[in-house]
């Protein structure tokens, strides 16, 4: 399921960089790749680069969350060891990127208590993560916030939604 969106910019070398939007799922980090007006599902490598190209799917038990020095830039750190790999992120502002590092956060902490089933309900994380943004992929609307009911999406009514906003 579908935690967080949104698009980063994912920095390859100092010369080379590739716009990407991020899928935080419940197990995995997807980064797909921006090719014309279409989002790729495919290694992530710049037509002029020199280096490997990255892994576009990072699973949470292997993905380490580390910090970084500049406000728009979080790095990380794929421990897989058929495809270990840095890779160094940027959002469009500092609120962004605190909501990526919470968000990972989160994934992780849950996936790791397998605690999974409650990943889709915002109140839930919200309840045990305040520090998330109440706006974005993971809010209620206020319709469904004041019935107290909330409605699960599959898998391709997200895809559906994240074709729609690019």
């Amino acid at each position: 399921k579908l935690m967080f969106d949104g698009p980063l910019t994912l920095y390859l070398d100092k010369d080379h960089h590739l716009e990407v939007l991020g899928l935080l799922m419940t197990d995995c980090l997807v980064l797909l790749q921006k090719q014309d007006a279409r989002y790729l599902l495919k290694p992530l490598s710049h037509e002029l680069s020199t280096k490997e190209p990255k892994a576009p799917v990072i699973m949470l038990q292997d993905m380490h969350l580390s910090a970084a020095d500049k406000e728009k830039r979080f790095m990380i750190i794929n421990t897989n060891p058929q495809a270990p790999d840095l890779y160094d992120l940027r959002t469009s502002n500092k609120d962004q990127k605190e909501t990526w590092n919470t968000s990972i956060t989160v994934a992780k902490e849950q996936f790791s208590s397998g605690k999974l089933k409650h990943l889709a309900d915002p109140v839930f994380v919200q309840q045990h993560h305040p520090k998330l943004p109440s706006t974005g992929s993971m809010s209620k609307t206020d319709s469904e916030a004041s019935s107290g009911e909330s409605e699960e999406k599959s898998s391709d009514e997200c895809e559906t939604e994240s074709e729609s906003e690019s």
